[in-house]
């Protein structure tokens, strides 16, 4: 087996004779990815399917689809917000938008609940959709 990037108990190999079948492993998981099936390189299979061994040694790929994630922004009572970014998957990078406005406060940047970015500064999605709140300073 090739988990190919995944974590799982599956077993490294697994030893059968011509025309035996093997049973394929449980998924195997990968954060910001949905395991799709196993390929033997010509043709997928689900886990727990079975497959009858040829003359040949054959590996098990994992194959995956990447989740698409949506960062969309909540101006917290400023000016209109920007638009939310869809499709954004794992490791992607992105600028974070300009200021928006509000009479009589500051803006001090975009915050994801744990960090705040100013505008331009590179964000990398992780493993989760993101809603941006605009954080502000000055008189309430």
């Amino acid at each position: 087996y090739d988990i190919n990037g995944g974590t799982s108990a599956v077993p490294v190999s697994v030893v059968r004779n011509y025309l035996n079948t093997v049973t394929l492993a449980a998924a195997p998981t990968r954060p910001g990815y949905t395991f799709t099936h196993w390929s033997d390189g010509a043709n997928a299979f689900a886990p727990g399917d079975t497959y009858t061994m040829s003359a040949q040694d054959v590996t098990f790929t994992a194959v995956w689809s990447a989740i698409n994630y949506t960062m969309s922004y909540n101006s917290n009572g400023g000016s209109a917000a920007p638009s939310a970014l869809t499709g954004k998957r794992i490791g992607d990078s992105f600028a974070i938008p300009a200021a928006v406005t509000r009479a009589s406060r500051n803006f001090l940047g975009w915050s994801d609940g744990t960090n705040t970015y100013s505008p331009g500064q590179n964000y990398v999605v992780q493993t989760s959709s993101v809603d941006f709140a605009a954080v502000w300073a000055g008189e309430s």
